[in-house]
């Protein structure tokens, strides 16, 4: 069966407890909900869209990314996942692989301050803030 769970706090256990992870968008920023899918290791079908489109490894392409506004073809490829376990689980693995090795918040952050030390000349960051600018931090 389709559940539609509408807004939920953790949707770590609808990832797990779901088959595949399906996505039909026009558009998209950085897709969120597909990375959050592979990181629990469910392979998604996602429209060819920018935004979408990033945040799969290029060897699932061809299994999870369908035309956007073309129903038979998102029909076709979720019905050809769920017909499939066996590559349903092969591409939830490699989806997983792909996040955890490009979307961690540990590589994120050596990636930003790779680029700020690049940008910055390798300086540290305190010599080009002035402590003037500053406002204290209240909560």
């Amino acid at each position: 069966p389709v559940l539609f769970a509408g807004a939920v706090a953790d949707p770590v256990p609808w990832y797990r407890a779901a088959d595949l992870v399906v996505l039909p968008s026009r558009w998209e920023g950085m897709a969120l909900a597909p990375l959050e899918a592979m990181a629990c290791g469910r392979p998604v079908v996602l429209s060819d869209v920018d935004g979408a489109r990033e945040s799969l490894p290029p060897d699932l392409a061809p299994h999870c990314l369908v035309p956007p506004r073309d129903p038979a073809a998102l029909a076709d490829a979720v019905t050809a996942l769920l017909l499939d376990p066996p590559l349903r689980a092969s591409l939830g693995e490699r989806g997983r692989r792909h996040v955890l090795s490009t979307h961690d918040v540990r590589h994120t952050t050596r990636a930003v301050a790779a680029l700020y030390r690049e940008l910055l000349g390798a300086g540290p960051v305190t010599s080009v803030v002035s402590t003037e600018c500053r406002e204290p931090i209240h909560s």
